[in-house]
């Protein structure tokens, strides 16, 4: 082979190594559009269902639990998806699904007179048994 077929090889292999970065950009491009778009939709989603509070107390969520923040968008996406929110949803609606993703039972709690801290009724009766 002589330098001029070898010099057209090069620029050939070098025209398709560009022609595939290229094509690897725009559809990365095309990916993180997409992205974007989905992101804006799910908040302007989010804007209309929930309630100034509960978008506070989501976006706090977002950044101290950011799974389960996740985890409560996609299930109010789906609910107004198959229609299922008849209301705005206020910050005490998501702290109850909060508290159900992360296996959290209710609990009564109670301050007695002159104490600090206040006391889990559950403890106290058990308490009241023992004696």
């Amino acid at each position: 082979m002589s330098d001029e077929e070898l010099e057209a090889i090069k620029r050939r292999k070098m025209m398709e190594l560009m022609q595939k970065n290229l094509a690897q950009k725009q559809q990365k491009e095309k990916q993180e559009s997409a992205q974007s778009e989905q992101a804006e939709r799910k908040e302007m989603v989010l804007r209309y269902v929930l309630l100034p509070d509960a978008l506070n107390y989501l976006e706090n969520l977002r950044n101290t639990k950011p799974k389960i923040a996740e985890q409560i968008e996609d299930a109010i996406i789906v609910l107004v998806a198959q229609k299922k929110i008849q209301r705005k949803l206020d910050k005490i609606d998501i702290m109850r699904v909060e508290r159900k993703l992360e296996g959290v039972e209710p609990r009564i709690m109670f301050k007695a007179r002159g104490e600090e801290q206040p006391i889990d009724i559950e403890e106290k009766l058990k308490g009241l048994n023992k004696d």
